[in-house]
């Protein structure tokens, strides 16, 4: 048995993609997509991408399994962690062949095994439950002295099985807006000016659900989203993603981009104001406070809830932790997260 799972918490069970059919096989395989023939087992080192799926799946393959990390899954310590990660991803909708992923460690098995024979098979037994129900999200507000419609929101995604990405935004979040109410009422801090509001929810989708429906104006956008991972177990540290500027058009040392990669900026379309300069600021005034804390900034790449904000010419900004080699894999657990960096960033955040 290379991988198997019962229970929604063990950790074996990212090896199903979001997307993929149920189905059970037991057929030869094949280590490459020109040697497949009708009715074998893909196995593959590559990620399960829509062209390679469809040209598998036109052969007739009986199913496809994937043991692909990123450049940035490696282990950086050298202790070779990384090979029994097992990455979570998203396949096209429709793929009717069931698609697995699997670690490293278990595509060598099957590397040898095949190499011992070439006769030999492989077993799978996907069970996969389809089900149509409401798609939840959370909000909960405090609502200004003064400005009441007008609202400075802070949004976490829930929807990813990690404990870095994301339970530590969302457990941060939770802490923060449970913090401000007790000072509030204890009248320790003054009310907030404008409405505080904290989201959590689907990634992407939650902050287009309140955007469509809120009736307060959105000043500015935050992102909690990876803010937790121990920089010792992980390799990650505190990181600010600005919004799109001119470092994101022309990166000029010190300032680069992160492993995650560039997107394209128009210059034409750039809009100044100054939310990356405070939170920035709240960074530098966490880390003077606890005698040291290693923070950088970064210019804008996207791919979290502050890109719906700056999609509406709201100010938003990313708090989050990179690089971390455990990042989108079953080794994103518990013990990666260090709950001092999680208050910190936290703490960061929330005075943003």
């Amino acid at each position: 048995m290379l991988h198997a799972f019962d229970e929604p918490g063990d950790v074996d069970r990212v090896m199903l993609p979001i997307n993929t059919p149920p189905g059970r096989a037991e057929a030869r395989f094949s280590m490459h997509l020109d040697d497949l023939d009708e009715g074998e087992i893909l196995v593959m080192e590559a990620a399960p991408s829509t062209s390679v799926l469809m040209r598998a799946q036109s052969i007739g393959a009986a199913a496809v399994v994937s043991a692909s990390l990123h450049s940035f899954n490696i282990d950086p310590t050298g202790r070779e962690r990384h090979l029994e990660a097992i990455q979570f991803r998203t396949i096209p909708y429709g793929v009717e062949m069931p698609v697995v992923q699997i670690s490293p460690r278990s595509y060598r098995r099957i590397e040898e095994a095949h190499a011992a024979d070439p006769q030999a098979r492989l077993a799978l037994d996907v069970d996969v439950e389809w089900s149509e129900r409401p798609l939840r999200t959370l909000v909960a507000a405090i609502v200004g002295s003064d400005r009441p419609d007008e609202a400075v929101v802070t949004v976490s995604h829930v929807q990813e099985p990690g404990a870095g990405d994301n339970a530590t935004g969302v457990a941060g979040l939770l802490e923060s807006a449970r913090l401000m109410v007790d000072l509030l009422e204890k009248g320790r801090m003054e009310w907030p000016s404008r409405t505080l509001v904290f989201i959590w929810g689907d990634e992407f989708r939650q902050t287009q659900a309140w955007l469509d429906d809120t009736e307060r104006t959105p000043i500015v956008g935050l992102s909690s989203d990876m803010t937790g991972q121990s920089r010792e177990k992980t390799g990650a540290i505190a990181l600010l993603e600005r919004m799109p500027d001119p470092g994101a058009v022309r990166p000029l040392a010190p300032d680069v981009h992160t492993p995650w990669g560039k997107n394209e900026v128009d210059a034409s379309k750039l809009v100044p104001n100054g939310l990356a300069v405070i939170a920035r600021c709240a960074l530098a005034d966490v880390a003077a406070f606890s005698e040291g804390w290693n923070t950088a900034e970064h210019p804008w790449e996207g791919c979290s809830d502050h890109d719906e904000f700056i999609a509406r010419a709201v100010p938003a900004v990313l708090f989050w932790h990179f690089t971390d080699f455990a990042y989108h894999t079953s080794l994103d657990r518990l013990d990666h997260v260090d709950p001092v960096e999680l208050q910190r960033t936290a703490v960061a955040l929330l005075s943003t």
